[in-house]
């Protein structure tokens, strides 16, 4: 009796027995994929956030380059030196930072923003930038450069305000005037089933900028 005992005693010292092997296997098993689970989870939501902080600071440098333009801005006489603005597209003439001073027309951009959907009405698109080199109200050279500026761009709509108005017009008619102020609406996709992103924004045309596009720069 006392060696049947002793010899139970030897194999539980010994290890598990297989029904325990099962069971803390089961376990461990258990907790690796939860854990696999929420580090999943985690990565994800973290890819998320950096995505749409990626398409926010896209969205921002756009926007600060389309204002600087703007608030350059200049109409000549011409076709070529006119404020072109419609709800989904503008052209106007921006001075260029390196102009010089004198009486011989200056170096200027005539510039040109318009959303290009890559699979029809209603899919996503982008903001294409693209520029020409301009000498008071001539164009110098076609319009090269075609850079996307914006991608992912559900929506893309301008409108624009007079100087004798309080209401925002979606085409500006005054083609030989600046207008006050430009009102820019851009709606990013969004990503991975989540809401678009939305910017609204205000680019404001100082005064002094419009009074001197109303001269001629040999003037």
């Amino acid at each position: 009796m006392r060696s049947g005992l002793g010899r139970d005693r030897r194999e539980a010292l010994l290890g598990f027995t297989l029904v325990e092997l099962l069971v803390a296997t089961f376990i461990v098993t258990t907790i690796l994929a939860a854990a696999y689970h929420v580090f999943q989870t985690c990565l994800e939501t973290w890819r998320r956030g950096d995505a749409e902080r990626e398409a926010m600071t896209s969205a921002r440098l756009f926007c600060a380059q389309l204002g600087q333009e703007l608030t350059g801005g200049a109409v000549f006489q011409g076709s070529d030196g006119q404020f072109l603005g419609e709800p989904g597209r503008v052209v106007f003439t921006s001075l260029a930072p390196s102009r010089t001073s004198g009486a011989s027309p200056q170096p200027c951009l005539r510039v040109r923003y318009q959303l290009r959907r890559q699979h029809g009405e209603g899919a996503a698109g982008s903001v294409e930038r693209s520029q020409a080199l301009a000498a008071g109200g001539a164009v110098l050279s076609d319009h090269e450069g075609h850079e996307v500026v914006l991608a992912g761009v559900r929506e893309f709509s301008l409108s624009y305000l007079a100087a004798d108005s309080a209401e925002w017009c979606d085409t500006w008619e005054k083609r030989d005037e600046l207008p006050v102020a430009v009102r820019l609406r851009v709606v990013l996709e969004g990503l991975a089933g989540r809401d678009p992103l939305t910017f609204r924004t205000v680019f404001s045309i100082p005064a002094g900028a419009r009074q001197a596009a109303s001269e001629s720069p040999g003037d």
